[in-house]
């Protein structure tokens, strides 16, 4: 049986296809830099999803996986989350950068409401 296009998401460069064959859920990846990658099946369409990211993430150049960032944190970071130079380089700035978000768009507010979006892209996951 030819597989049913089921959904499209653009991925970056990339294209995540979802397909059904045979009561099977089946994912490829488009636009990789050597062609096609898959298929990936799964036993649900989440169980698919979940995978086409996972892969699609690690055709990025930049890629290093969980294992690879533990390994530069601890390179970086050899005691820790203990490490003197954790807190100057990396925890300092993320509590003041929490403590101006909670200001800007408290919790309980922002997850009932709408109209936070401005005000949050501001923020940024590096220091500034």
């Amino acid at each position: 049986m030819v597989p049913k296009l089921i959904s499209e998401r653009p991925y970056g460069e990339l294209t995540l296809r979802l397909l059904k064959a045979d009561g099977a859920f089946l994912g490829v990846i488009l636009g990789g830099p050597k062609g096609p990658v898959g298929p990936f099946a799964g036993a649900s369409d989440a169980e698919v999803w979940s995978v086409l990211y996972l892969e699609a993430g690690k055709l990025n150049a930049a890629y290093c996986g969980y294992d690879g960032a533990r390994n530069r944190f601890g390179q970086i970071f050899p005691d820790g989350f203990a490490d003197s130079e954790f807190y100057r380089r990396e925890r300092d700035w993320k509590v003041e950068a929490k403590r101006k978000l909670d200001a800007t768009a408290p919790l309980a507010e922002a997850a009932t409401r709408s109209g936070f979006g401005k005000a949050v892209l501001q923020f940024s996951a590096t220091p500034s």
